[in-house]
Protein backbone atom coordinates (compact mmCIF):
# COMPACT_ATOMS: atom_id res chain seq x y z
CA UNK A 1 0.00 0.00 0.00
CA UNK A 2 0.88 3.38 -0.89
CA UNK A 3 1.81 6.05 1.56
CA UNK A 4 -0.07 9.40 1.14
CA UNK A 5 2.21 12.39 1.77
CA UNK A 6 -0.99 15.20 1.99
CA UNK A 7 0.82 17.53 3.82
CA UNK A 8 4.74 18.56 4.04
CA UNK A 9 4.71 18.08 8.06
CA UNK A 10 6.55 15.19 8.80
CA UNK A 11 3.44 13.53 11.40
CA UNK A 12 0.36 15.69 10.68
CA UNK A 13 -2.73 15.60 13.21
CA UNK A 14 -5.85 14.21 12.53
CA UNK A 15 -6.84 18.00 11.74
CA UNK A 16 -3.96 18.51 9.85
CA UNK A 17 -4.90 15.80 7.51
CA UNK A 18 -8.37 16.92 7.03
CA UNK A 19 -8.07 20.40 6.56
CA UNK A 20 -5.10 19.09 3.90
CA UNK A 21 -7.44 16.38 2.43
CA UNK A 22 -10.30 19.34 2.14
CA UNK A 23 -8.05 22.05 0.33
CA UNK A 24 -7.07 19.69 -2.20
CA UNK A 25 -9.73 18.43 -3.13
CA UNK A 26 -10.73 22.86 -3.48
CA UNK A 27 -7.54 22.73 -5.68
CA UNK A 28 -8.34 19.47 -7.66
CA UNK A 29 -11.81 21.31 -9.00
CA UNK A 30 -11.83 21.06 -12.96
CA UNK A 31 -12.59 24.95 -14.21
CA UNK A 32 -11.54 26.88 -17.41
CA UNK A 33 -9.72 30.26 -17.80
CA UNK A 34 -10.99 33.44 -18.24
CA UNK A 35 -8.61 32.78 -21.26
CA UNK A 36 -9.84 29.50 -22.40
CA UNK A 37 -13.44 30.56 -22.41
CA UNK A 38 -12.69 33.61 -24.53
CA UNK A 39 -10.86 31.75 -26.98
CA UNK A 40 -13.48 29.06 -27.13
CA UNK A 41 -16.17 31.93 -27.37
CA UNK A 42 -14.06 33.59 -30.51
CA UNK A 43 -13.85 30.26 -32.31
CA UNK A 44 -17.61 29.69 -31.66
CA UNK A 45 -18.04 33.35 -33.21
CA UNK A 46 -15.83 32.70 -36.18
CA UNK A 47 -17.55 29.69 -36.88
CA UNK A 48 -20.75 31.36 -37.26
CA UNK A 49 -20.00 34.01 -39.22
CA UNK A 50 -18.83 31.49 -41.51
CA UNK A 51 -22.03 29.62 -41.80
CA UNK A 52 -24.27 31.69 -41.05
CA UNK A 53 -24.58 33.53 -44.84
CA UNK A 54 -24.46 29.94 -46.07
CA UNK A 55 -27.82 29.24 -44.40
CA UNK A 56 -29.50 32.57 -44.74
CA UNK A 57 -29.12 32.20 -48.66
CA UNK A 58 -30.06 28.37 -48.42
CA UNK A 59 -33.37 29.89 -46.39
CA UNK A 60 -33.82 32.19 -49.31
CA UNK A 61 -33.99 29.73 -51.94
CA UNK A 62 -36.39 27.61 -50.22
CA UNK A 63 -38.49 30.33 -49.68
CA UNK A 64 -38.33 31.56 -53.29
CA UNK A 65 -38.90 27.26 -54.17
CA UNK A 66 -42.34 27.19 -52.35
CA UNK A 67 -43.20 30.66 -53.85
CA UNK A 68 -43.24 28.97 -57.17
CA UNK A 69 -44.75 26.30 -56.20
CA UNK A 70 -47.85 27.79 -54.64
CA UNK A 71 -47.67 30.29 -58.03
CA UNK A 72 -47.78 27.06 -60.33
CA UNK A 73 -50.20 25.25 -58.54
CA UNK A 74 -52.76 28.67 -58.29
CA UNK A 75 -52.07 28.94 -61.67
CA UNK A 76 -53.11 25.77 -62.88
CA UNK A 77 -55.93 26.01 -60.88
CA UNK A 78 -56.95 29.05 -62.59
CA UNK A 79 -56.51 27.16 -65.85
CA UNK A 80 -58.35 24.18 -65.05
CA UNK A 81 -61.47 26.22 -64.04
CA UNK A 82 -60.95 28.44 -67.47
CA UNK A 83 -60.59 25.80 -69.32
CA UNK A 84 -63.70 24.09 -67.80
CA UNK A 85 -65.71 27.59 -68.82
CA UNK A 86 -63.89 28.03 -72.13
CA UNK A 87 -62.98 24.89 -73.52
CA UNK A 88 -59.38 23.85 -74.17
CA UNK A 89 -56.61 26.57 -74.30
CA UNK A 90 -55.38 26.25 -77.23
CA UNK A 91 -58.71 27.52 -79.16
CA UNK A 92 -59.22 30.55 -76.62
CA UNK A 93 -59.31 33.88 -78.99
CA UNK A 94 -55.58 35.86 -78.35
CA UNK A 95 -56.08 38.38 -80.38
CA UNK A 96 -56.48 41.11 -78.06
CA UNK A 97 -53.19 41.95 -75.77
CA UNK A 98 -51.79 39.51 -72.88
CA UNK A 99 -53.60 42.04 -70.08
CA UNK A 100 -56.87 41.59 -71.73
CA UNK A 101 -56.68 37.98 -72.30
CA UNK A 102 -55.32 37.42 -68.40
CA UNK A 103 -58.63 39.48 -67.45
CA UNK A 104 -61.11 37.46 -69.46
CA UNK A 105 -59.98 33.78 -68.70
CA UNK A 106 -57.76 33.90 -66.06
CA UNK A 107 -58.71 36.73 -63.73
CA UNK A 108 -62.20 35.88 -63.07
CA UNK A 109 -60.25 32.22 -61.04
CA UNK A 110 -57.87 34.56 -59.31
CA UNK A 111 -58.26 36.18 -55.81
CA UNK A 112 -55.86 39.13 -55.94
CA UNK A 113 -54.67 41.84 -53.55
CA UNK A 114 -55.99 45.46 -54.24
CA UNK A 115 -52.80 46.44 -54.61
CA UNK A 116 -52.34 44.16 -57.64
CA UNK A 117 -53.59 45.82 -60.87
CA UNK A 118 -57.29 46.15 -61.62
Amino acid sequence: MRKLNLCHCKRPTAVELLDCLALRARNDRAGFTLTEVLITLGIIGVVAALTMPALIQKHKRQEVSVRLKKFNSTMSQALIFAEAEYGDAREWDRSGTAEETFNTYFKPYLRMDKSVGG
